[in-house]
């Protein structure tokens, strides 16, 4: 939804709930969680049972989340790597170069 600033008459663009879950594909539950850890941006503007926030807000929200869960598994195959003997750590690590290189190797 984009409604135009009373006082300079630019877009402000806003989404909802309903876009939250459809297209950014946020459960109620996690909006709710995000929000209750100070995680979630304030909603721009909270109509009784309804919350609207600023779509550039939540695009960087969710980036964001983005970023630190891939952060968070790159981080967990890193640790189980290193967990292995040496000459396993050299295999694994070759195996995952030619996974990201896009030569998947015959299994």
């Amino acid at each position: 939804m984009v409604v135009k600033c009373p006082h300079c008459g630019k877009p402000i663009d806003l989404i909802g709930t309903r876009e939250l879950r459809d297209k950014f594909h946020l459960t109620d539950n996690q909006i709710q969680h995000a929000r209750e850890q100070g995680k979630m941006p304030d909603p721009w503007l909270s109509l009784e049972n309804r919350f609207l926030y600023l779509r550039e807000d939540i695009i960087e929200y969710v980036e964001e989340r983005s970023r630190v869960r891939v952060g968070g598994a790159v981080k967990e195959i890193l640790s189980a790597i290193q967990n292995l003997p040496e000459k396993e750590q050299v295999e694994a690590r070759k195996i995952l170069n030619d996974e990201l290189a896009g030569k998947r190797r015959s299994r």
